[in-house]
């Protein structure tokens, strides 16, 4: 079975697939959670969606970014995070 959408990468849309529908799943129990008369508890899972799809969004991107460009700025970039670390 050919799961994989081929081109200059390839792209598992199972794996893809699970990501969403844990997300799914998480932002529905986020929200059953949250769905009491708190007033600081509302939104919670409009945010979590957002970040969704923010995330989704820059997965977009990176895959749109060609490898060799991550490969050079791959110390820097450690470093950042290492950084962010702390």
């Amino acid at each position: 079975m050919n799961n994989k959408i081929l081109g200059s990468r390839d792209f598992d849309l199972q794996l893809v697939a699970a990501v969403l529908a844990l997300c799914a799943i998480g932002i529905i129990a986020i929200y059953s959670a949250t769905r009491i008369d708190q007033p600081q508890l509302l939104g919670l899972w409009q945010k979590q969606l957002f970040s969704l799809g923010l995330g989704l969004l820059l997965m977009a991107v990176t895959v749109v970014i060609p490898f060799r460009y991550f490969e050079a700025f791959a110390w820097p970039m450690y470093i950042l995070s290492i950084i962010l670390l702390v």
